[in-house]
């Protein structure tokens, strides 16, 4: 993610920033001075950063978050590009925890993996089939506070091959 101090600043920004220096010049906070200087260089920005740096000493709407997020004009890419204005001292925070695998979706797919390799032997395989139930009936009964449908649906797929494949295997030794 692009710092927001860096983001490009656009004439709504520009206009802003200069109605809170305005705002502040009329209540007493800046010189007039002051702000023919700041009104100059708000006009020479060109990033949120710039901006910054020339009103954060009054309070206005240029350092607020609205409520609304107008839309640009999509990315080249055709991706919709949203405009947030960056807060100073906004950061992200840790990444979403993750729901824990459940162990007994791991035990059926490493069980189903060895009935394949084992290539025949129907025990190991339908073994595998059974846990990989339990595994998908105990995860989605912990709503969402456990992970690991994937890997058991993945372990009942595998497994179930297996015991077709097992099947075929002893039925072509007992015909023959």
């Amino acid at each position: 993610m692009t710092d927001p101090a860096i983001m490009r600043a656009s004439d709504h920004d520009r206009d802003l920033a200069i109605a809170d220096l305005r705002d502040a010049c009329q209540l007493g906070r800046l010189t007039a001075g002051e702000y023919e200087e700041r009104v100059q260089s708000v006009l020479c920005s060109t990033t949120i950063g710039q901006l910054w740096s020339l009103t954060f000493d009054v309070p206005g709407r240029a350092q607020q978050v609205p409520t609304t997020v107008p839309e640009r004009a999509p990315a080249p890419w055709g991706a919709p590009a949203l405009y947030y204005p960056p807060v100073p001292g906004y950061g992200f925070g840790p990444p979403p925890l993750r729901a824990k695998t459940h162990p007994l979706a791991v035990t059926a797919f490493v069980v189903s993996l060895i009935g394949v390799l084992t290539c025949g032997i129907l025990i190991t395989s339908m073994t595998a089939v059974v846990l990989a139930v339990f595994a998908l009936r105990r995860v989605d009964s912990s709503q969402g506070a456990e992970g690991g449908r994937g890997l058991a649906i993945a372990a009942l797929a595998i497994s179930a091959s297996s015991v077709f494949l097992g099947m075929e295997i002893l039925l072509h030794h007992l015909v023959h």
